[in-house]
């Protein structure tokens, strides 16, 4: 990677969406009655990772 602005940015979404996956993960053990919560942790979670993957294919 060549700007350190982009390796941060992509630091930073790999951390946030590996919180979003533990806290699917949490809110589905917890909460199993209402799906709404980590079925959308889980959407935000793909689309950090999209995101980040964007990120990369498009800085090679």
């Amino acid at each position: 990677m060549n700007n350190p602005k982009l390796g941060r940015l992509v630091t930073f979404l790999t951390i946030l969406f590996l919180t979003l996956v533990v806290a699917t993960f949490v809110s589905y053990f917890l909460w199993r009655q209402t799906p709404a919560i980590f079925v959308t942790l889980g959407f935000c979670a793909i689309g950090v990772r999209v995101a980040t993957y964007l990120i990369n294919h498009f800085n090679r």
